[in-house]
């Protein structure tokens, strides 16, 4: 995938290695071998990433850089107010990765955070609350030197959605991304809102 930046570990022999698939599609691994004698023989296996839960979202960003996925519940407020960002418990992000919001299904969970890479961070909630407009937001948590551009990719009930992107260069800026609401329209109701405020 575009966004992918995938990676293998170490090798820990001549015929062994891992393969960290990160971010949601088909990763195509290439293996090829040599006989030392200029013959050559290559294999390509394809690996497929799957979405989890009815509602997952995707982050991924430009360069090195520590970028943030928030997804706030109605009951934190306005997504227009600083004050609703990073309120316990209203919020999942990395200082609260696995809030109640109800039963189990109905509860968010920020399954990687990265604060040093290019992502990805996703957050997955395996069965809505239906009529509950959640809300995104990516926060720039520092500085930056030059643009980061985030992608953001939304899955419904295993459907992608939607694929949004934004350059950003403030620390603290939050970008609205939008809001989901499960439960009116199938897979989701998408309600694009790209809007930007400073969340200290």
């Amino acid at each position: 995938p575009a966004t992918a930046n995938g990676a293998f570990s170490a090798p820990s022999s001549c015929n062994s290695t891992n393969y960290f698939a990160d971010v949601v599609g088909t990763h195509v691994v290439n293996f090829t071998v040599s006989d030392g004698i200029g013959g050559t023989s290559t294999c390509s296996t394809p690996i497929t990433v799957t979405p989890n839960g009815d509602l997952w979202i995707e982050l991924t960003w430009s360069r090195n850089y520590d970028t943030d996925l928030h997804l706030i519940h109605p009951m934190a407020g306005s997504w227009s107010a600083a004050a609703s960002w990073s309120r316990s418990p209203w919020d999942c992000y990395y200082a609260n990765r696995t809030p109640t919001w109800g039963a189990a299904p109905q509860s968010p969970n920020l399954d990687r955070d990265d604060t040093s890479g290019r992502g990805p961070e996703n957050t997955r909630i395996n069965s809505p609350q239906p009529g509950l407009a959640y809300t995104i937001g990516v926060h720039m948590f520092g500085s930056a030197n030059s643009p980061v551009v985030s992608t953001v990719k939304i899955y419904c009930g295993g459907q992608l959605v939607t694929t949004q992107t934004r350059s950003m260069a403030t620390s603290k800026d939050m970008w609205v991304v939008g809001s989901v609401e499960f439960g009116t329209v199938s897979p989701c109701q998408l309600t694009l809102i790209n809007g930007q405020l400073n969340v200290p």
